[in-house]
């Protein structure tokens, strides 16, 4: 009895098991880099979307200094001077940031309706905004904490290598301290919060 052609012409035209597992193999691989990339793409993204967002703030706190001869008071012992008293105790509300300051800060300034982060992760990617009553909120510091080493951050002025900041305080305690005073916006490691580079330049 003769083979089938027909049978023979499939079985020749077929993958072997070794040459699927090659295929998928390579798929894998390109899939991964592409999407590696597209992560890298996207953080860079999200990134320039902070820079911008900060520097959209701090247009608004100028404005709000050339209004009142201040800027918003932020200091959790200082009640607001205009449109918002507050409990100093509250630090709770979700999004609102320690004392409630991003909040309060939404509050007090009537020219921008205050952006969050894109990914808002409590504690590694924030915004960060603080003014204090030790030198009548004249001077403040506003941070966006970065996913990317982007040279904007690097180059600020700031104490923060992974923060893109702007506003006196991270000049001025840059230049006034050293070594871990110089730091203006503190977090260790138990998760309380420490201010400590107060006064004005």
């Amino acid at each position: 009895m003769f083979p089938d052609k027909k049978s023979k012409h499939i079985q020749e035209n077929g993958f072997t098991l070794i040459e699927l597992l090659v295929v998928i193999a390579v798929i894998g691989l390109l899939s991964s880099i592409v999407l590696v990339s597209l992560q890298g793409a996207r953080a860079k993204a999200r990134d320039a979307k902070r820079i911008s967002d900060i520097k959209q703030i701090q247009l608004a706190l100028e404005l709000f200094y050339n209004e009142y001869g201040h800027y918003p008071p932020a200091d959790k012992s200082a009640k607001l001077q205009h449109s918002l008293s507050y409990d100093t105790s509250s630090t709770k509300t979700p999004g609102c940031g320690h004392c409630d300051r991003w909040c309060i800060l939404d509050n007090e300034l009537p020219y921008i309706t205050l952006p969050n982060d894109p990914v808002l992760i409590p504690g590694q990617l924030y915004y960060a905004y603080f003014s204090s009553s030790a030198d009548d909120f004249q001077t403040y510091g506003l941070a966006a904490f970065l996913e990317t080493d982007h040279p904007a951050a690097l180059n600020d002025g700031g104490y923060y290598d992974n923060a893109f900041e702007v506003g006196q305080r991270p000049i001025y305690c840059m230049n006034k301290y050293t070594g871990l005073n110089r730091n203006w916006l503190w977090r260790p490691t138990g998760g309380s919060w420490n201010w400590i580079c107060d006064g004005g330049n």
